[in-house]
């Protein structure tokens, strides 16, 4: 995709949040830019997704995250509310969060819907294509785990970059053969 469609957007707006209902979603061509103030785990955008649109796939580059974070998602996929998700999940992580993370990627392995696949990474990006036909891309510095620090995300309500981010991340599993 040309750097010039990754430009256009018909509205930006912006906000300091506690949490994401307080603002809500993009509109198609909107962009979100946000930033947390307490509190907040990357998994609350998709929750609302899901909750609010209900989601037909998710890919997702994830550096970390939490047991109860990817037991909600799972849960969300078993519920029907993630239709599939392909997951690229961190490789970079020291050993004693490797071991604490080898139960989620035993619960992501074990998924019939889950598509997982490991690289040195430190990107964290949700791509979500909803059923209503919105594609929303979730960029930001928070994990999907709990923690109190300042966080900042942008939100993009764009089939352009939805579809960019799936080709990256499917260039980059190429690349590893996976």
């Amino acid at each position: 995709m040309p750097d010039a469609d990754l430009l256009v957007y018909v509205k930006k707006r912006g906000a300091v949040i506690d949490r994401i209902t307080e603002i809500g979603l993009p509109m198609p061509g909107e962009q979100l830019r946000l930033v947390t103030r307490r509190k907040f785990n990357a998994v609350e955008f998709l929750t609302h997704v899901a909750v609010t649109e209900r989601v037909e796939h998710l890919a997702a580059a994830i550096y970390s995250i939490n047991y109860n974070a990817a037991r909600l998602m799972v849960k969300m996929i078993d519920d029907g509310l993630i239709g599939s998700a392909d997951i690229l999940m961190s490789n970079l992580r020291n050993g004693a969060h490797r071991e604490k993370e080898v139960v989620v990627r035993d619960l992501f392995e074990r998924h019939a819907k889950i598509d997982l696949f490991f690289c040195s990474s430190h990107a964290k990006v949700m791509a979500i294509k909803t059923v209503a036909g919105n594609s929303y891309v979730i960029e930001g510095s928070g994990n999907h785990a709990d923690n109190s620090r300042v966080e900042q995300y942008v939100i993009d309500n764009d089939d352009g970059v939805y579809r960019w981010t799936l080709t990256w991340m499917q260039e980059i599993r190429e690349y590893l053969g996976q």
